[in-house]
């Protein structure tokens, strides 16, 4: 009994607080996604068609999200996207279940992930591209976004061909750990080219860092390797999620967000920040 005890993991209080604010987000939010995009596609047909830009519910939804992401980081990709916490449970449920069979973790090297990475640059540019010629609606009807909300909702009346493409995602989202977030996501894409406020980016004081230790940038779902705070920007960080992982696994906490040494401070910021989004969402009727 001592043993099974011992084995029994145990959840921190960040995990928790994570855990209560992505089930929210899922739960009664999951469509933001899907409508911030519809405002990128919206503003490509409108350029197409020489016309101007209302502001309607899905540009503003689009603007919003990239306003929050320019202040607050992309808290949106770590925490309150349904698709990116639907990826992270597959990964996992899955890894947990290799880690009981002491099977080694799948997945790429991080100087392979660093050449997929490009590929969201490819997919938003192909997406855009076929908005400009007015082919958004093949988006829409083949989208895995589309099939993945239907299923959300328990409607199973789905496209096969959106299927297909979302589970292969799928299966790839259990191999590698945000898969879809870092190699496909064309929101993802738009976000890693915003500036973020210094008050919100994760910094590291590596000059007293354990010789070799690398579990930051082995727990980071994205493997960045996370710049000494002395060195300024990191070019790298435009990947970061901002979900904190790095913050929690530092065995001697030199990563941090605003006070060095203080884990509790990124604990505080994450439900600042979804207590904003949450009335911000509730305030859009999203």
């Amino acid at each position: 009994m001592k043993q099974m005890k011992q084995m029994k993991p145990k959840i921190s209080l960040q995990q928790l607080i994570q855990g209560i604010i992505r089930a929210v987000f899922f739960f009664f939010f999951p469509a933001v996604f899907s409508i911030a995009f519809t405002g990128v596609k919206y503003m490509i047909e409108q350029m197409a068609a020489g016309k101007s830009f209302e502001l309607n519910s899905f540009l503003i939804a689009f603007l919003v999200v990239i306003g929050f992401t320019v202040v607050f980081g992309r808290f949106f990709c770590g925490f309150a996207c349904a698709f990116g916490t639907y990826g992270d449970v597959l990964y996992e449920g899955a890894n947990w279940f290799r880690q009981n069979r002491k099977k080694k973790s799948l997945g790429f090297s991080v100087k392979t992930g660093n050449y997929l990475k490009y590929g969201k640059y490819v997919v938003l540019v192909v997406l855009l591209f076929m908005c400009f010629v007015g082919k958004s609606g093949v988006i829409g009807t083949h989208s895995p976004w589309t099939v993945f909300s239907r299923l959300h909702a328990w409607k199973f009346s789905v496209d096969m061909i959106g299927l297909l493409i979302f589970v292969v995602l799928s299966i790839a989202m259990i191999v590698e750990k945000r898969f879809f977030c870092r190699f496909i996501c064309p929101l993802g894409a738009i976000f890693t080219m915003l500036p973020v406020m210094p008050f919100s980016a994760i910094k590291r004081d590596r000059q007293n860092c354990i010789k070799g230790c690398r579990a930051c940038q082995i727990k980071c779902p994205a493997n960045i390797n996370i710049a000494d705070s002395r060195e300024g920007d990191n070019d790298e960080m435009g990947e970061c999620f901002s979900c904190g992982k790095c913050v929690a696994i530092c065995p001697k906490s030199h990563i941090y967000m605003n006070v060095r040494g203080k884990k509790e401070a990124f604990e505080y910021a994450m439900v600042i920040k979804a207590v904003i989004l949450i009335g911000i969402c509730l305030l859009l009727g999203l």
